[in-house]
């Protein structure tokens, strides 16, 4: 294991949370840097670097998440887990090199979404469609979808962009969809 510059010895696993990714957590990472060794994961499909998968489900991000922990090697470490990130975290296979698991702001179930029973109904009527008739990537790259998105989102409209230039559209929906129906 290689140490960094600044002899911080504590590796620090971080998975990303639902529609985020390392380009617009990176002001995060970077404030973790000083006080960790930090080690990024894109959940498959939420970035470019990180090309999706075929089917979506959570073991599956688990499974990708736990080799991703072999790869890096670490002879110890903390996983942390934002929110969806949690979800999958907390169903990866961890030995005795991990020393912890944090939760950042954690996703347990649909019941634990801040939103409001509206909204959670629409998400969930429009990413069942969007699955269903395979409008996923369609739709995404869709620039009356994104218009949309830019009005709708109460996101400012340079992580909207960043939302959807990095993150697959097959990807967006069909998580959102294990998100609002998920019991686990």
């Amino acid at each position: 294991m290689k140490e960094d510059t600044k002899g911080n010895s504590e590796n620090l696993i971080l998975v990303n949370a639902f529609y985020t990714n390392s380009i617009l957590l990176k002001g995060l990472i970077n404030y973790l840097k000083k006080h960790f060794n930090v080690y990024f994961i894109d959940l498959p499909g939420f970035a470019k670097k990180s090309p999706p998968l075929k089917e979506i489900s959570i073991s599956l991000y688990s499974e990708y998440v736990t080799q991703k922990v072999e790869d890096f090697n670490l002879d110890h470490y903390i996983i942390a887990g934002i929110s969806f990130g949690f979800l999958i975290t907390n169903n990866v296979f961890l030995d005795g090199r991990c020393k912890g698991i944090v939760a950042i702001f954690p996703y347990i179930n649909k019941n634990s979404l801040k939103l409001e029973l509206g909204k959670k109904l629409f998400y969930n009527l429009m990413s069942q469609f969007f699955v269903s008739f395979n409008l996923s990537r369609k739709i995404w790259k869709n620039k009356i979808f994104q218009n949309i998105a830019y009005l709708y989102s109460s996101y400012p409209r340079n992580r909207v962009t960043v939302i959807l230039e990095h993150m697959d559209g097959k990807t967006f929906f069909e998580t959102a969809k294990i998100i609002l129906n998920s019991n686990q």
